[in-house]
């Protein structure tokens, strides 16, 4: 609700959108240029970047839940000349509760106005203490329902791609030409599979020719099947009333299923052969699509995050010392994520040797065919 925090990579998002995070961007001047601490210590980067964030480096907050924070503090004002450039926007200081003592359960949830999306959470907290010291241990399940896109009729006519399957071609020397303000330049031409019902494909003219298009808005979701796991434990002991013992402990795990089209576009040029058996050209061709289409049906991105977090230190203060009103301390930190992205493509050159296998009709074992 902070008119300061503009811009920030959301959660909904077509395709992957922000991975499962959540993020600060003070004044709309980038992610990566927005400090955040967790009770005064630096959070360790996020491990991967997405395409929304421009492959910039922050810090996810969606491993710290709302029901453990007891207030946000935020400086909108740049730091950098104390935190360094990843200030540069301001810093936002989230405290945990601590000192808690007892239990507390908390279940909220969410859903569309068609309900046909949810959202849940439940989260719990439980503390005790007395003078010298306390302890505090809170835990969140958090376990969102996908979207697709699909189901929502603004999504009609998006998700398209010139890069998809059936392919398009372009033929090589000696190819097929047409006259553009008196200069000759190779044709594109399509599968002439493109368009064919259950293909999801039609034939767009461009201005450099005829492209296959290819819709895969039945692949994607606009919000992902998503679960969280959140802990995080806190504890200090008095030892003196001028020295103290702290600790906090945490850990979250994050697990996201994004589907996807069949296959992703080939980024290089595959050749396919004039001797192909099912060249419908009959002359060398660069394939421009993907390898696989509709038939193939939807693949699966399977995202997982673990994280760890450990804070142990001492701090007192020094009014024994004649320096009333000032404070010490003295911490370490470890703090560590454990992502892993996994989704299936293929390998470019066994690809391109498939394809190349497909001039012997009496030996068709290693043959690839891109044509539909």
């Amino acid at each position: 609700f902070l008119t300061a925090n503009s811009g920030s990579a959301t959660q909904a998002g077509l395709g992957q959108g922000s991975l499962g995070t959540a993020n600060f961007n003070l004044r709309g001047l980038g992610i990566a240029n927005t400090l955040v601490l967790l009770n005064g210590r630096r959070l360790t980067p996020f491990p991967d970047s997405f395409g929304v964030a421009n492959s910039a480096s922050f810090s996810d907050v969606n491993q710290i839940p709302l029901a453990f924070v007891e207030r946000i503090e935020i400086a909108k004002g740049g730091a950098s000349a104390i935190y360094g450039s990843d200030a540069i926007a301001g810093v936002i200081n989230i405290i945990l509760r601590k000192d808690f003592e007892g239990a507390a359960v908390k279940l909220s949830g969410f859903t569309t106005d068609r309900f046909d999306q949810q959202d849940g959470e439940v989260s719990a907290i439980l503390g005790a203490g007395n003078d010298d010291s306390s302890a505090t241990l809170q835990f969140s399940y958090f376990k969102r329902a996908p979207l697709a896109a699909e189901d929502r009729d603004f999504t009609d006519g998006t998700l398209t791609s010139t890069v998809g399957y059936p392919g398009t071609y372009i033929l090589l020397p000696p190819f097929k030409t047409e006259a553009l303000q008196g200069m000759m330049t190779p044709v594109p031409m399509v599968d002439p599979g493109c368009g064919e019902d259950g293909t999801d494909s039609v034939v767009v003219k461009t201005p450099g020719g005829p492209r296959c298009v290819f819709s895969y808005r039945k692949d994607w979701n606009l919000y992902n099947e998503e679960e969280r796991i959140l802990t995080y434990a806190t504890g200090e002991h008095r030892v003196s009333d001028a020295f103290q013992l702290f600790a906090e402990f945490g850990f979250a795990r994050r697990e996201l299923i994004a589907p996807q089209s069949p296959s992703y576009p080939l980024l290089r040029s595959v050749i396919v052969p004039a001797n192909h058996v099912d060249n419908v050209f009959g002359e060398n061709a660069v394939f421009l699509g993907r390898p696989f289409g509709r038939a193939a049906g939807t693949s699966i991105q399977n995202i997982t995050l673990n994280g760890f977090r450990a804070v142990g230190g001492l701090k007192g203060d020094l009014d024994d010392a004649g320096m009333k009103d000032w404070n010490w301390e003295l911490s370490l930190t470890w703090h560590m994520n454990e992502f892993l992205r996994k989704n299936e493509d293929i390998l470019f050159d066994k690809f391109q040797q498939a394809v190349n296998s497909c001039s012997d009709e009496t030996d068709l074992s290693k043959c690839f065919n891109p044509f539909y």
